[in-house]
């Protein structure tokens, strides 16, 4: 299977200009190493060997269980699975997760904001403006301190990659309208 990334590199210098003719501004080389299921990947390093880049996927993965930490966060934990994803941003985590159709998360607040990146199927969500269905390629950045819940519609399967610091969010706060506003049309 072809990981998009070129194979059979092991170490080789890059130009001194990118394509477009920007200078580069550091000397790196591209080493093939062999990731989950096989894969190739290109990661690249600095002239000391420091790791630059990390690769995952969320193709043909299911994730793990929500761990129990994060169990109360959703309303049908055994209908979600999830699958941490690298992230070398300071402060920050990423995770993909997987709802089941009819799997959301309760209302609730990040502190520090939060940004999904939707990546599979249909979902849905709310915020103070009202509900959306979102689909592959749509992103929603929760602004810090924002009320919002999210998930997948009730009939369809959706994952999402969420950036945003582990362990950041806040249950305590109001349901308001999360009972009446997800009903079985929603998303058709």
């Amino acid at each position: 299977m072809n990981s998009g990334f070129p194979t059979g590199l092991t170490s080789a210098s890059a130009p001194e200009t990118r394509r477009d003719g920007f200078p580069l501004r550091r000397r790196v080389d591209a080493i093939r190493v062999t990731g989950a299921r096989g894969r190739s990947q290109q990661h690249l390093q600095d002239k000391d060997g420091a790791s630059m880049d990390e690769f995952g996927t969320t193709a043909g993965v299911s994730g793990d269980p929500v761990p129990d930490q994060l169990r109360s966060l959703f309303n049908h934990p055994d209908n979600v699975r999830v699958q941490e994803l690298p992230c070398a941003l300071p402060g920050f985590g990423s995770l993909a997760v997987h709802f089941g159709a009819g799997a959301r998360t309760v209302p609730h607040q990040h502190h520090n904001g939060q940004h999904l990146v939707f990546v599979e199927g249909i979902g849905v969500v709310a915020d103070e403006d009202g509900v959306h269905v979102v689909g592959v390629g749509d992103v929603v950045s929760n602004p810090p301190g924002a009320w919002h819940w999210h998930g997948a519609t009730p009939g369809a399967a959706a994952t999402h990659v969420t950036f945003e610091a582990p362990g950041d969010f806040d249950l305590d706060v109001e349901r308001r309208d999360w009972d009446d506003t997800y009903g079985p049309d929603l998303g058709t």
